[in-house]
């Protein structure tokens, strides 16, 4: 049987957890464009939902085409979550950005991830 003592805690925890999930939903995202230089024809605003893609099936992303060596950085401050080589995306970095939303940078030649002051 719990004690009040404990029913407490729990609930006190689960409040935790929900102010922390909710506070991730009110910092503002302010997205830049990633790639240095980069404008509007640099990529197809259509290729969002394109079908198909490769072996991944749908395409949810933008491809941002540059010649190698340009420099990309995150397009909202965030939480890096995971750096590596995959077998669909080569090097990749994935930032957990404001509204809880993930960043997935692909098909990088290599990574510099930091903070930024």
């Amino acid at each position: 049987m719990r004690t009040m003592k404990q029913t407490g805690k729990r609930k006190l925890f689960a409040l935790g957890i929900l102010l922390i999930l909710s506070f991730g939903f009110i910092i503002p995202q302010d997205l830049t464009n990633p790639v240095e230089k980069a404008d509007e024809k640099s990529y197809n605003p259509k290729s969002f939902w394109y079908y198909p893609w490769g072996k991944s099936g749908t395409h949810k992303g933008v491809d941002i085409f540059a010649k190698e060596g340009t420099h990309v950085h995150s397009s909202t401050g965030g939480l890096v979550i995971f750096t590596g080589e995959i077998k669909l995306g080569g090097k990749v970095v994935v930032v957990l950005g404001p509204k809880w939303r993930l960043h997935y940078y692909a098909h990088l030649k290599d990574f510099d991830t930091r903070t930024l002051s």
